[in-house]
């Protein structure tokens, strides 16, 4: 007869196997790859091409009319934007995206606009693990030529968007200046008015009609508690839009870890700084140096929460909806021990890593940031060391430590002969500020 305690243990046994099967999934998962399917609408290949093959259209309109039913499936509707293209509830600039968000298409109603006669486009190439911006402008009186298109991330898209080019899109759960500010809160009444009398012009419109999935859209922002609660609503596409895009960033973000110089040496305690019950960064450091790091990284903490606390202030204050500003915070996952690491000790910026529209500043809420960051990083590190991902699924209680203790004790060991060879710096003589946390004035754009 089996024990009570025998029963445990295969039962832990059994847990830890589907832990297993369920990680082997999301890692095969964050492998990226190329944006290949009909809804991307793929570039020729080459230098400055067009992101965007428009089938020779001539005008904005007939470009639109090109692209992917897909495409043209998916969006958030702007009712107010601070972008180079203007917005406004009657004429609001949209943001088409694709299944996964590696392309989006951003347009508004008329040439009269600002920005309104160019498509913005975005794509993400997995390939080099870099966000693509580009404009492609329709010039009055000329509809003969076609598009004129910019060069890639060209300087009034980096203006926005940085050196090291990333979208701006707002973080969970509010979004201000779309229709739907809040995640599931009720439109109010001048926003509700406002979409039905869009909605109702949108089929004459010569560029909104072609909008597809127009019923979808209104159901999601206008969804009953019941509707919602029985899932019978389709999630805001708000929400969809942040959860596609923060994956891209994080991949991006781990690809930038990857090609550091000092990356061999940090891999194993980048990988405890994001896995659970692993995130003390002191513990990944040779003994000398624990003390300092704990005492730094207490400081770099807390100036990360001045940062993200000044960025609930600045969003606060640009929602439309008062109801949505009474009601916007959320708990904010700020990836501390990683972007300490990253900053501190390999020598990387990661005051603009979020996609928020405040730069520095570190909100990565939305789907788990840490857990995606884990396996992507996880999948780059078992290609030296397949054991890393077997132990990994066994660190599923406080009572089995053997993943943190692994990653940490590796870590010690591969630091060690970095820092005595390559820093100046001794242990008790560690900068008391942690450098570039700061809260940029907004200057970005959505």
């Amino acid at each position: 007869m089996t024990s009570g305690a025998g029963i445990a243990g295969l039962a832990r046994r059994a847990a830890r196997l589907l832990l297993a099967a369920t990680l082997a999934l999301v890692v095969a998962r964050t492998a990226l790859a190329r944006p290949d399917e009909p809804d991307a609408a793929q570039p020729p290949d080459g230098g400055d091409a067009p992101l965007l093959d428009l089938g020779g259209a001539r005008t904005l309109e007939a470009a639109l009319a090109q692209l992917p039913a897909a495409l043209r499936s998916n969006y958030v509707l702007m009712f107010h934007s601070r972008s180079l293209q203007e917005a406004s509830p009657a004429e609001p600039r949209v943001l088409l995206y694709s299944r996964d968000a590696t392309l989006v298409v951003a347009f508004n109603a008329n040439a009269a606009q600002r920005g309104g006669d160019a498509l913005e486009v975005m794509r993400y190439d997995a390939r080099s693990a870099r966000f693509l911006f580009q404009e492609l402008r329709f010039p009055a009186g000329a509809e003969s030529s076609g598009p004129v298109a910019s060069p890639l991330n060209p300087p009034q898209c980096l203006a926005c968007h940085g050196a090291v080019a990333r979208p701006i899109w707002d973080t969970y759960p509010a979004w201000p200046g779309a229709w739907g500010e809040r995640y599931r809160a009720a439109l109010p009444e001048e926003q509700a008015d406002a979409l039905r009398r869009f909605m109702a012009a949108r089929e004459a419109h010569p560029r909104y009609r072609w909008l597809l999935q127009t019923g979808r859209y209104v159901q999601s922002l206008t969804a009953s508690r019941r509707e919602t609660y029985n899932r019978a609503a389709p999630e805001p596409s708000t929400f969809e839009f942040t959860q596609r895009l923060a994956r891209l960033n994080l991949h991006s973000i781990a690809a930038q870890l990857a090609a550091a110089p000092d990356y061999p040496a940090f891999r194993h305690a980048l990988l405890a700084s994001v896995a659970p019950r692993c995130a003390d960064p002191a513990a990944a450091f040779p003994d000398a140096w624990s003390a300092g790091v704990r005492r730094e990284y207490v400081d770099w903490v807390r100036q990360t929460r001045s940062a993200n606390d000044a960025q609930e202030a600045h969003k606060q204050a640009r929602l439309q909806d008062a109801a949505a500003r009474r009601d916007a915070g959320v708990d904010v996952e700020s990836l501390d021990a990683l972007r300490y690491l990253a900053q501190r000790w390999m020598g990387l910026d990661t005051s603009a890593w979020t996609l928020a529209f405040e730069k520095g500043t570190y909100d990565y809420a939305g789907p788990s940031s840490a857990a995606l960051l884990h396996a992507f990083l996880l999948e780059q590190a078992a290609r030296r060391d397949a054991g890393l991902a077997q132990l990994s699924v066994a660190n599923v209680s406080d009572e089995d430590r053997r993943y943190c203790a692994l990653l940490q004790r590796r870590s010690r060991e591969s630091l060690a002969p970095l820092l005595e060879r390559g820093s100046a710096l001794q242990a008790d003589q560690l900068p008391p500020q942690a450098p570039g946390v700061r809260v940029a004035a907004p200057q970005a754009h959505q």
